[in-house]
């Protein structure tokens, strides 16, 4: 069977948001799609791959506890250049900034095949800030020819960079597209549902860290922010998925073991964390992800970065940019002092997107082979 392109991924993220678009693909035009993982954040990504009907045709089963980026990367260079060699399509797909993107670029590029780049030209303008993220996303975009830029601003960095403007469109971000999927057609768990009934009459607060340059001083001085004010606001309840790195979950335990209104639970399918995030009264996260997503629910948002580079969202109002923990108790003072809760903000034009993209870039991708 011949292919004509191949979605390369190891992350729950990736997979958000590429279902969209090997969705239209398969349905919309005449080209073969191969989905190929690396198998990264294995034990996350398993439920959102069952859920979205994504069939994978390879796995490569790489991850490994706690390895370091250089590490991992080399390793799913050397499994990505035969089995794209095998496969021989005429494209290769990758998604964002993680180490399973940025080693399905440079695969493709050594076997000179196209790479077409989804959410392409996010820049924070600091290589430190997310990093390595910030140093993939500038590395993929110039191994790519085809670049699927979800904004306006996205695009007019690329160009700033000297990338070739007929190789940018502006596709918006298929999140998205999963999203108002999801909301329509998925319910939340019993388990889920259970929960959001017994904090009905309280305020909600959604928490939710993994950012590796937060790990240690910094998180620990944002937790600390958090314990006090949830100390001192009785009313609230707080929910934190705990991600599986230890530097997260330890922080969090030590923040937060001996406070009754805080929910420390294993990581949630997507469905229900969506579900959770668009009760909650505030989110506070790191996760780009979560800055796209809350703007598209209407839900206050704190983001717990020194630097982002989704600044859509800071533009539209439905997040707030805590550069340092001094800055969040400056954001959270006036709820704890007056109870004066963030308004919800749902934008008349999300800047994210507008729930068809992953027909669009499907269509560019079919446009862009023949």
């Amino acid at each position: 069977m011949s292919t004509d392109a191949v979605a390369v991924f190891g992350t729950r993220p990736e997979i958000i948001k590429l279902a969209p678009i090997v969705s239209a693909l398969n349905v919309e035009t005449k080209l073969s799609i191969r989905c190929v993982s690396t198998g990264q954040h294995r034990d996350l990504q398993a439920d959102f791959i069952l859920a979205s009907g994504i069939e994978l045709d390879h796995d490569l089963a790489l991850m490994v506890e706690h390895e370091p980026f250089e590490r991992f990367l080399r390793r799913a260079l050397a499994a990505l250049v035969p089995t794209l060699e095998r496969l021989a399509p005429r494209a290769v797909l990758v998604q964002g900034d993680t180490s399973s993107a940025l080693a399905g670029a440079l695969a493709a590029t050594r076997l000179r095949i196209p790479v077409v780049h989804i959410e392409a030209g996010l820049r924070s303008g600091d290589f430190h800030n997310p990093y390595p993220e910030e140093a993939i996303r500038v590395l993929i975009s110039h191994c790519a020819a085809l670049h699927c830029a979800p904004t306006a601003g996205n695009a007019r960095h690329l160009r700033s960079e000297g990338i070739d403007p007929s190789r940018i469109v502006i596709t918006g971000n298929p999140v998205v597209d999963g999203l108002q999927a999801t909301m329509r057609n998925r319910r939340p768990s019993a388990k889920a549902s259970a929960y959001l009934d017994a904090v009905r009459d309280k305020r909600l607060l959604l928490l939710t860290t993994h950012r590796r340059e937060n790990f240690g001083v910094r998180l620990a001085a944002y937790l600390a922010v958090i314990r006090s004010f949830m100390d001192s606001v009785p009313d609230v309840r707080l929910l934190a998925p705990v991600h599986p790195n230890p530097a997260v979950a330890d922080a969090l335990r030590t923040a937060f073991e001996t406070q009754g209104r805080v929910d420390l639970v294993a990581p949630m399918n997507h469905a229900d964390f969506l579900h959770v995030l668009a009760r909650a009264d505030l989110a506070l996260s790191d996760s780009g992800g979560v800055q796209e997503e809350s703007a598209s629910l209407g839900t206050p948002l704190i983001v717990l970065r020194a630097k982002t580079e989704r600044p859509e969202a800071i533009v539209a109002g439905t997040a707030g940019l805590a550069e340092d923990a001094k800055v969040l108790e400056d954001m959270l003072n006036p709820i704890r002092s007056s109870g004066a809760w963030p308004a919800r903000i749902k934008p008349d034009t999300n800047p994210f997107g507008d729930g068809h993209s992953g027909s669009r870039i499907a269509r560019l991708v079919a446009d862009f082979l023949h």
